[in-house]
């Protein structure tokens, strides 16, 4: 299962900049070499309903911060999963503006524990 799971990841990956990749898990189940070629639109059907759930997060994080879309000057994706496309193309449709993607994520998240880390410290 972990050898499938890290295939899977490796696949979310690739299916961030590829519209297809070729999924290989040699000897999966005894001598059994699992092969699949997976496209992005079939990763979009399969997490549809997680992406679906995405956008009333971000919606109820607005409402509690007492904040409007047009409030939001900067959309700063962070994480793995900000690679996505359809996260960026529902993000776009939400806010009505085009993402920023001039902050490096990596480095963004670092920088964030890096800023956290200093004010619990003093």
């Amino acid at each position: 299962m972990r050898r499938l799971k890290t295939a899977c990841e490796l696949a979310k990956k690739e299916l961030s900049t590829a519209t297809e990749y070729d999924m290989e898990v040699p000897s999966l189940a005894k001598d059994e070499d699992f092969e699949l070629t997976i496209t992005r639109d079939l990763m979009n059907e399969i997490c549809g309903a997680i992406f679906d759930r995405c956008i009333p997060i971000v919606n109820d994080l607005l409402e509690d911060c007492e904040l409007t879309v047009e409030q939001i000057d900067d959309i700063v994706l962070v994480g793995g999963s900000s690679r996505i496309p359809r996260m960026q193309e529902l993000l776009k449709e939400t806010f009505g503006k085009p993402l920023c993607f001039k902050i490096n994520p990596d480095e963004a998240v670092a920088y964030g524990a890096t800023v956290q880390a200093a004010l619990l410290t003093g």
